[in-house]
């Protein structure tokens, strides 16, 4: 089956994983398996299904949980992904992704108080976390507090040189603070990785 998944034959992956759950003694990760190759196929609810049987009292459920969360945070059911995220970070109290992953859901809750509060956590488990970078500076610039914004957004860029969404963003930070050439050449940076981005011509 992982043979399978390596080689983006999901059908065939799909196949061997259910084959393996009828042997006497199958393992929570066959589950955990099947639900990410549901999951790249866009079978959300077969994923959950397998997720959730992956978990179990004696496993570290970190990722299982992490993956329920966002496929929860996909189908809008915030409340679920929350708790989902929350419980692999009882897990692991260190998993920057959880981290990242909580606090974009309460971001989308409106609760950007507790989204810093969880982008925080997420870097001081991983300082060159990039996604955390941009997502805190997003933050910062949504709330018009420009320099933290800035910070953030620069540390993301460098970080990350491609990263579309930290020069989009960038650009926009620059231009609120006047800095209009700065913001042009941000901007021409989202377009040059993305050219397809066309929220970089707004």
């Amino acid at each position: 089956g992982n043979s399978y998944f390596k080689k983006n034959r999901y059908e065939d992956a799909i196949r061997m994983y259910e084959k393996a759950l009828t042997f006497p003694y199958s393992y929570p990760f066959i589950h955990y398996n099947l639900g990410a190759t549901y999951e790249k196929i866009g079978l959300i609810d077969k994923a959950i299904e397998e997720y959730k049987a992956s978990i179990t009292s004696h496993n570290d459920n970190t990722l299982a949980f992490t993956n329920l969360g966002v496929l929860y945070d996909k189908q809008g059911l915030y409340d679920r992904a929350i708790e989902a995220y929350q419980q692999a970070l009882a897990n692991n109290p260190y998993f920057p992704l959880a981290h990242n992953n909580l606090g974009n859901t309460y971001e989308r809750r409106g609760n950007s108080e507790k989204a810093l509060t969880e982008y925080k956590e997420a870097l001081k488990t991983d300082k060159n976390y990039a996604d955390a970078h941009n997502n805190l500076g997003a933050v910062y610039l949504k709330n018009g507090i420009l320099d933290n914004a800035i910070d953030e957004l620069q540390k993301a860029s460098k970080l990350k040189p491609d990263h579309v969404d930290a020069h989009y963003n960038l650009g926009i930070a620059y231009a609120a603070k006047g800095l209009y050439q700065e913001a042009i050449d941000e901007l021409h940076l989202a377009i040059r990785y993305k050219a397809n981005d066309y929220a970089a011509y707004r």
